[in-house]
C-alpha cells in the first residue's frame, strides 16, 4: 500500500495513482496551496526532491511508489533556510578554490576540483537567485556589485583555464573568488537578511 502525506499528515489521493508524479505535484500546486506557502521538498521514498532536481522522478507514475510527501513552507521561511545554508557553503567554496589554485599552481590536473567548484558556484548563484525571487528584493547595491564581480571572475576564470594561462587562473582560484566569497559572507548575504526583516 502506498501512501500521500502533505506536511506529515495522511491524506486521500488527489489524482488517480496511474498519474505520473509530476501531475501530482501540478495538481497541488494550483489545487491545495495558498498564496502564502511554496512546495519546499517533495519527499520520495524517504529521498528528498527539490522541484527543478534533474533527478526527480517526476514521468514515474504514483503507484511505483510506497510514499510519497510534500511539504510546504511560507517564503519567508525558505529563504531565511537559504540564506544560512549559504553562509555555511560559503567557507566551503572558498577553500575548495584555494586549493584548486595551489593544485593549479603546482601543475596538478584540477579536472575534479574544477568539476566540483563548478558545481558548489552553481548552486551558490542559483541559492542567490531564488531569495531574491522568494524574498522579491529589489536592488540592493552590495548585491549587485558582488554579483557582477562574481560572473566577471566565473567568465575570466573559464576564458583563461580554456587559453592555457595557468598563472591567470590560478591568480583568480587563490586571490579573486576567494575575496568575491568572503565579501558575500560578510556584505553580501547579511544585506539580504537585512532586507528579509524590513
Amino acid at each position: 500500500m502506498n501512501h500521500f502525506l502533505v506536511n506529515g499528515n495522511h491524506k486521500p489521493w488527489p489524482v488517480p495513482q496511474t498519474n505520473s508524479l509530476s501531475d501530482l505535484v501540478d495538481y497541488f500546486r494550483k489545487n491545495c496551496i495558498t498564496r502564502n506557502e511554496l512546495i519546499s521538498t517533495i519527499r520520495v521514498d524517504g529521498v528528498d526532491f527539490a522541484e527543478g532536481d534533474h533527478t526527480f522522478p517526476g514521468k514515474s507514475a504514483l503507484s511505483t511508489f510506497r510514499q510519497i510527501e510534500i511539504h510546504t513552507s511560507h517564503p519567508r521561511e525558505m529563504a531565511e533556510d537559504t540564506l544560512q545554508n549559504l553562509l555555511s557553503f560559503t567557507p566551503h567554496l572558498k577553500g575548495l578554490s584555494l586549493r584548486t589554485g595551489q593544485t593549479l599552481r603546482e601543475g596538478g590536473d584540477i579536472n575534479k576540483q574544477i568539476q566540483s567548484l563548478v558545481n558548489g558556484m552553481e548552486l551558490f548563484t542559483q541559492g542567490i537567485a531564488g531569495v531574491k525571487k522568494l524574498l522579491r528584493i529589489g536592488l540592493l547595491p552590495e548585491v549587485q556589485v558582488l554579483e557582477t564581480d562574481l560572473f566577471a571572475i566565473l567568465k575570466d576564470l573559464f576564458e583563461y583555464q580554456a587559453a592555457g594561462q595557468t598563472a591567470f587562473a590560478a591568480d583568480l582560484l587563490e586571490t579573486h573568488l576567494p575575496a568575491n566569497l568572503e565579501d558575500w559572507t560578510t556584505r553580501g548575504l547579511p544585506a539580504m537578511i537585512r532586507s528579509r526583516d524590513s
